[in-house]
C-alpha cells in the first residue's frame, strides 16, 4: 500500500509542470517525464489475469515513434512494475503490436493508428497517446499539454472494450474521463 501511495504522490508531482519546449533539449526533458508518467500509468493497470504467463513475465512497453526516443524510454527497462520487469521496445512501424502490454504513440505516428488499434483490438493493450482525437479512435489515454502543465484524459469505453482496469486513484488525477465509444 504504502508504495502505491508514493507512486501516486510522483504521479501527482510529475502531472504540476512540463517545461515549455523552446528546443530539442526541452523535448527530451518533456519525454523523459513522459516516461515516467507512462511507467505510472502502468503501475495503475490492472490487466486480465492471463495476460501474463506467470507473476514475473516481463511487461512489454512498446513506443511507436523514431529512435531518438530510445534513450529517453530506455531508462524504463531497469524498472519493475509489481514483480514484472519492464521491456521497452521503440519501433516505426510496431511489427507486432499485439505481442505489447503497453504502447506509448509519438503525435507524428498518426497514420499508423488504424493498423494498430485494428491488430489489437479487444486486447488487454493500455493506449497511450499525444495527438488530438487519439481517444477517438480507439485510445485509451491522451496526454497534452494546456499553459506548460501535462495533463491527461481517459477513455473508460476503450480499456473496459480491452479488459483493462485503471485505478480509481489514477482517475481522479484525469483532466477529463469519456465514456463514449471510439469512432471509425
Amino acid at each position: 500500500m504504502k508504495f502505491l501511495i508514493n507512486s501516486g504522490l510522483l504521479l501527482a508531482h510529475l502531472l504540476l509542470v512540463v517545461p515549455p519546449s523552446f528546443g530539442a533539449s526541452h523535448a527530451v526533458e518533456e519525454y523523459q517525464l513522459k516516461a515516467a508518467l507512462i511507467l505510472n500509468f502502468a503501475r495503475f493497470t490492472s490487466w486480465p489475469e492471463d495476460t501474463f504467463t506467470d507473476a514475473t513475465a516481463p511487461l512489454h512497453l512498446c513506443v511507436l515513434g523514431d529512435n531518438v526516443l530510445q534513450k529517453t524510454f530506455d531508462s524504463l527497462s531497469k524498472k519493475r512494475i509489481a514483480k514484472h520487469p519492464v521491456v521497452v521496445t521503440v519501433a516505426n512501424p510496431l511489427k507486432e503490436p499485439a505481442s505489447c502490454h503497453a504502447i506509448f504513440v509519438t503525435g507524428q505516428d498518426r497514420e499508423q493508428l488504424p493498423r494498430m488499434f485494428a491488430a489489437i483490438a479487444g486486447k488487454p493493450v493500455l493506449t497511450i497517446g499525444e495527438m488530438s482525437g487519439f481517444n477517438d479512435t480507439g485510445g485509451m489515454i491522451k496526454l497534452f499539454n494546456v499553459d506548460g502543465r501535462l495533463k491527461f484524459q481517459v477513455n473508460i469505453k476503450n480499456t473496459q472494450d480491452a479488459g483493462i482496469k485503471l485505478s480509481s486513484r489514477l482517475l481522479k488525477l484525469a483532466h477529463s474521463i469519456e465514456r463514449r465509444e471510439a469512432g471509425p
